[in-house]
């Protein structure tokens, strides 16, 4: 009840896009939950953020990776290859993403993974590489929320690999306005 929303990210992908016969190699280009809009204010230049990770393969772009892919072109409805094997169609423009935790060119839906991976349960394995944000209600107490949920993921991970040689997992959350200052993560990811 202390969580109102949630939204995952993954940001180690770097796929080459073609569009027409042209070839573009993209650093951070990050999967995210449909819902990222919702939780995040990025500025739509095109396109409406309810919508824009709505379907399968939908692609946001900022304006100035837009603008190298397409010139002058409208990139809305237009369709680039994505590692030469899926097919990912521009629903919206963003400004660039100049103050944010992670360097961002384009996002897409974060439940394109498992195709994009090949392994239908990709989202469901033990992997804790994806940052995750939660947006909490009001006056919530962090630390007490964090060992709520660290002990809710250390008894699932129990009761599914049984008792032998289990190591207990803390997780901890952190404000995003603290994330500039926090340099003491392992596997920090991005942080400017």
């Amino acid at each position: 009840s202390e969580i109102l929303e949630f939204v995952q990210f993954s940001s180690w992908e770097t796929p080459t896009l073609k569009y027409r016969d042209r070839l573009f190699e993209m650093d951070n280009f990050v999967f995210a939950d449909r819902n990222v809009f919702d939780v995040f204010s990025f500025s739509f230049l095109q396109g409406k953020p309810e919508k824009a990770l709505e379907a399968p393969f939908s692609l946001v772009l900022t304006e100035s990776e837009a603008r190298k892919i397409f010139g002058n072109e409208d990139p809305v409805g237009k369709m680039v290859k994505y590692d030469n094997t899926f097919d990912f169609t521009v629903s919206a423009i963003i400004e660039d993403v100049e103050d944010f935790h992670l360097e961002v060119k384009a996002f897409a839906p974060f439940e394109d993974l498992p195709v994009i991976k090949g392994r239908e349960r990709f989202l469901n394995e033990h992997n804790w590489n994806h940052p995750t944000y939660l947006l909490l209600a009001e006056n919530v107490n962090i630390q007490q929320l964090g060992n709520k949920i660290s002990g809710s993921i250390n008894d699932l991970l129990r009761d599914l690999g049984g008792q032998a040689e289990f190591e207990e997992t803390h997780f901890f959350l952190r404000p995003f306005s603290e994330i500039y200052f926090a340099n003491n993560l392992k596997a920090e990811k991005g942080v400017k």
